[in-house]
């Protein structure tokens, strides 16, 4: 079943200078009484999307401090079980995680992030 809260394809997201080189933000959208949250990563000129959840225990990785925690401007750490994430593949770097981040299809268009 998919989520209704959930972007559709070509829906904006954000303009991308939201996003810090070396950082990330994340996003979260309700519709229908159902919720989804993603996180929006760069690494120079180029932007990446994951799904906001830890797979080791599925905690979202703002949901401590309400922002993403990126260490070195080279990994997102997710703050309940230390596990760390490649900030553009979303491969798992250490911790508690045995998989990488769901990767989310975007694109940017005159400045503004959208789903692809």
């Amino acid at each position: 079943m998919s989520n209704p809260a959930r972007p559709a394809a070509g829906a904006p997201l954000t303009p991308a200078i939201r996003v810090p080189d070396g950082g990330a933000i994340p996003l979260h959208f309700r519709a229908d009484g159902r919720f989804f949250s993603m996180i929006v990563t760069r690494r120079g000129a180029d932007l990446f999307a994951f799904e906001n959840a830890c797979p080791h225990a599925g905690n979202r990785f703002d949901e401590m401090y309400g922002s993403v925690i990126v260490e070195k401007k080279s990994y997102v750490l997710c703050p309940h079980h230390g596990a760390s994430f490649d900030l553009a593949s979303g491969a798992c770097l250490g911790g508690p995680s045995e998989g990488g981040l769901t990767p989310i299809a975007i694109v940017v268009e005159d400045g503004v992030v959208k789903m692809a």
